[in-house]
């Protein structure tokens, strides 16, 4: 009996010595310390990758040319004829999703979320300019989707992992406002835009932007909400100091890709070795 009280002893002893050891210092031992703080995330380091990796997938071989040129019947193929024949390619709508969600989207919330916690009001403008771009071809291509709780999956944004999808009529006024702050907030930081592969850290051309992407979702808009649309491009259209758009070729949001991989334009390098499209 006293072997078996003994053996117990020690069993009882042991478990509460691993519940100490799991409360003591929790924090530290579920925390990465290779893993990179919201304090140490550098605007200029976020925004190159989030310009081409958005650009990049928008413009791919398969989202913006098999299906975008082969749906419209601008390229016909002579091999692997799906688009050519309206079949969607399940992968790569997958890919558009999770990419624009967990890749650039990701970049850019990112971006915001340091530019407004830093005061950075230059980058705050920027941020908000892609991440209504970014949204507008999500909910153009999908419809509802999540908006208001996209991005926010770690815990001190919510920790939510399931976001709730919003109406397209929401998610188009809430970026016609966003660009509305754009905006007004471009130009008024005193920090240089570094990094900036599009316009070159100039934010008057970011302005333009905003402005001439603000335009098109309200042109967009104008079959459902006549009266919100004259009166929004009315006030734009009579104030073209404080709302300038794009007048030349010049003020285009392009990005000028490299002449070799991994930062060669897509398309021309799916080309090097490829040769399964004809013009219509």
């Amino acid at each position: 009996m006293k072997t078996i009280l003994f053996k117990g002893f020690v069993v009882v002893f042991a478990i509460s010595l691993v519940l100490a050891s799991c409360t003591k210092d929790f924090d530290k031992i579920n925390t990465n310390p290779n893993e990179p703080g919201l304090e140490q995330a550098v605007p200029k380091m976020l925004l190159p990758n989030a310009i081409e990796s958005m650009t990049d997938r928008v413009y791919e071989i398969f989202l913006g040319h098999e299906m975008g040129n082969c749906w419209v019947q601008h390229m016909a193929k002579v091999q692997y004829t799906d688009e050519d024949r309206y079949i969607p390619r399940i992968s790569v709508i997958n890919n558009t999703w999770s990419s624009f969600y967990a890749a650039n989207g990701m970049d850019i919330a990112l971006l915001k979320k340091v530019s407004t916690q830093n005061g950075l009001d230059n980058y705050k403008g920027v941020a908000l300019v892609l991440e209504a771009y970014v949204t507008s071809v999500l909910t153009d291509l999908f419809g509802p989707i999540p908006y208001t709780e996209a991005w926010r999956s770690s815990l001190s944004d919510g920790g939510i992992l399931s976001p709730a999808y919003d109406s397209q009529e929401s998610i188009y006024r809430t970026l016609i406002a966003n660009l509305d702050t754009a905006n007004m907030i471009l130009g008024t930081g005193s920090e240089a835009v570094e990094g900036d592969i599009l316009y070159d850290g100039d934010t008057d051309l970011w302005k333009k932007f905003a402005n001439s992407l603000r335009m098109r979702l309200i042109l967009r808009m104008s079959d459902r909400d006549a009266t919100f649309a004259t009166t929004e491009l009315s006030k734009m259209v009579a104030d073209p100091a404080t709302y300038p758009i794009m007048e030349a070729n010049g003020d285009n949001a392009q990005l000028v890709y490299l002449g070799s991989a991994p930062n060669n334009n897509p398309i021309n390098e799916n080309r090097k070795t490829r040769d399964d499209h004809r013009v219509k």
